[in-house]
């Protein structure tokens, strides 16, 4: 049986998925399902449609622990005798030239793992060789909840076992659309998103402890292993002020620099003067105006208070205005290095103080339009006026630079 691969999947409540994936991956590897107490009983439809699959069981359970299910495929794949493993979710469907594809690149020095693709999640497909996967004790059984705990067993191979990995093509595999709330169907934390913050927490800590270095997560093989570590825009809706500070410490903790820059807004944000309620509100809008949203899930009210508190969160002097300048300048954000060029140019301009401190508002307000809301029609006009008036002061300068004789207009 050298150089055979098994397909192992789990299962909690996923007989539909199975139903699916499980025929396809039998025509081209042995198959083994890990039947953990789940309620559909998908382990007797196997046992009874797919002859030749291998059934693990493990009875009594009522909460999913997938890593503890991985690990007893793993076990069950040992006594079977497999040099190989394809960990593949129930949800994950190989497509017809997997295994011609997969088998001529096994090896025990590497490992495989599917094509980063930003529309599904395949986190879950991993192929290793069974000593490389016992070297490194299976997978961790204390990543209770959903999320992480794949992309853990991914950095360890690197980190522990020293092993290279290979990127299957994304053509080979797809993956059966569901909603979250299918997610965490079998687990004790209910919100996805709060239980991948959770469990990413641990594995940032885990690889900075195996490594030796804090940097890691910096480190693009490791970056590659584990992408999903770039948050997206407030992926969680805390509820309490608490709550916030805790992301806003972890985002500032990321080695990812789109975090770091949304950890400076929350930090600005929590230590302004709102009170706690307006807050709370504040935060809740803008998790609505992220990019997984969009903009058009805010009703007319709720773009009005979006405006109105984040023009209240605006620096009110130019000294606060070059403070912020000075803040985004620091980030690591490229846009954050742009918007804050963009407000020195605006205090450079010869304006009176008051038109000067609007025009940076008015800019301020137009680059940050996703957040924003839309600029009224009145105050488009104004910006537009001053900008015009700022190129007149920009044609007199180039124009004394020169020599050249000034309009009447201008003085």
């Amino acid at each position: 049986m050298q150089h055979q691969f098994c397909v192992i999947t789990t299962c909690m409540g996923r007989l539909r998925f199975v139903q699916i994936s499980a025929p396809a991956a039998i025509a081209q590897a042995p198959y083994l399902l890990v039947d953990y107490s789940c309620p559909d009983k998908t382990g007797e439809w196997v046992h009874t449609h797919l002859p030749g699959a291998l059934v693990e069981r493990i009875d009594g359970k009522t909460i999913f622990n997938k890593p503890e299910a991985l690990n007893c495929g793993i076990a069950r794949a040992c006594r079977e005798g497999f040099s190989y493993l394809c960990f593949a979710d129930a949800d994950t469907v190989l497509q017809p030239d997997f295994g011609a594809w997969i088998v001529p690149r096994l090896r025990a020095d590497s490992f495989m793992i599917a094509a980063a693709d930003d529309d599904r999640d395949l986190t879950g497909l991993l192929v290793v060789g069974t000593e490389a996967c016992m070297g490194v004790h299976g997978f961790d059984p204390s990543y209770v909840g959903w999320g992480s705990e794949d992309v853990e067993m991914r950095a360890r191979l690197r980190l522990v076992a020293g092993l290279d990995f290979i990127v299957i093509p994304v053509g080979l595999v797809t993956s059966i659309a569901h909603d979250d709330r299918l997610r965490v169907a079998n687990y004790s934390i209910k919100n996805h998103l709060a239980s991948n913050l959770r469990n990413r927490k641990k594995l940032i800590d885990k690889c900075r402890r195996l490594s030796g270095d804090r940097a890691v997560m910096s480190r693009p093989d490791i970056r590659r292993l584990t992408r999903e570590l770039s948050l997206p825009l407030w992926p969680v809706l805390p509820l309490t002020l608490h709550a916030w500070r805790r992301f806003q410490s972890l985002l500032a903790e990321s080695e990812h620099a789109q975090d770091q820059s949304y950890a400076g807004f929350l930090r600005d944000t929590l230590q302004n003067n709102l009170s706690r309620r307006r807050v709370l509100r504040y935060l809740s809008l803008i998790c609505k105006t992220s990019p997984r949203s969009g903009t058009e899930r805010l009703t007319s009210g709720e773009r009005a208070d979006l405006v109105r508190f984040a023009t209240g969160l605006m620096p009110r002097t130019e000294d606060g205005w070059m403070a912020r300048a000075a803040g985004l300048a620091a980030s690591p954000v490229p846009q954050d290095q742009v918007n804050a060029r963009m407000i020195r140019a605006c205090l450079a301009v010869p304006f009176a103080p008051a038109e000067r401190l609007r025009y940076v508002e008015l800019r301020w307000r137009l680059c940050s339009r996703a957040i924003f809301g839309t600029m009224a029609a009145a105050e488009k006009q104004e910006l537009c006026r001053l900008e015009a008036q700022r190129e007149d002061f920009v044609s007199v300068v180039a124009m004394r630079i020169a020599g050249a004789r000034i309009p009447n207009n201008h003085g």
